[in-house]
């Protein structure tokens, strides 16, 4: 179990830090790239002149009105009629202040100067970024989610390892208590090297002590 949690915790804390790193990066670059979409916009308020080449095309933007956002019309004179572009998303950000929504697509056939006329307020850009928005936004998930998934993987992990590591730990033994009792414990008889009995000396009773006795004359 120690291993597979080892195993799991730095399995977890890797995901987790991979899935933040791209994550992170993934979300800067794609932003990045919207950004540079609403610097290539301009307004339309009117009619406006530009230049374009054969082959160029541009999303034109209608600004939020409560909770919906208008479809202005817009008319294309130049040296060539226009063509409708169309794109399968749509794609909303805030220019100068107002949230604007994409609603229609316009490619240009031949090269040349064409005057644009709106029936009401109208942001057109040279291109939508979708690598840029599903990156920002898988940028945005990956750091959530994949972090998020690393590290619930290391505390499992982590506790996985705590709890195998517990488990092999050895059990605390005491040494073995002395039979009969407490160690070294004089045996009966007496005390080592007390004097034994003999010329001089009284006898000793049987528990190692000298017997007190009267005096030979103790009568007399």
């Amino acid at each position: 179990m120690a291993k597979v949690g080892k195993l799991f915790t730095i399995l977890g804390i890797l995901i987790m830090l991979v899935s933040v790193v791209v994550g992170v990066i993934f979300a800067v670059t794609g932003f990045g790239k919207v950004a540079d979409m609403a610097d290539n916009a301009f307004v339309i308020e009117g009619s406006v002149t530009r230049q374009f080449d054969a082959g160029d095309e541009i999303f034109l933007f209608g600004q939020s009105s409560g909770t919906d956002y208008e479809r202005p019309n817009c008319r294309f004179d130049g040296p060539a009629p226009t063509t409708t572009v169309t794109s399968g998303f749509n794609t909303t950000f805030t220019y100068d202040g107002r949230s604007v929504k994409s609603y229609q697509g316009v490619g240009f056939t031949e090269s040349g100067s064409y005057t644009i006329t709106c029936d009401s307020y109208a942001v057109a850009t040279s291109e939508i970024s979708a690598a840029g928005i599903f990156q920002s936004v898988g940028g945005v998930l990956l750091t959530v989610f994949g972090g998020g998934a690393g590290a619930f993987l290391a505390v499992v992990g982590g506790i996985l390892w705590i709890i195998g590591a517990s488990r092999k730990q050895p059990p605390t033994t005491y040494p073995p208590a002395a039979s009969g009792g407490y160690p070294n414990y004089p045996p009966p008889g007496g005390y080592p090297n007390y004097p034994q009995a003999g010329p001089g000396y009284p006898p000793a009773d049987p528990g190692g002590y000298p017997v007190n006795r009267p005096p030979d004359n103790w009568n007399r």
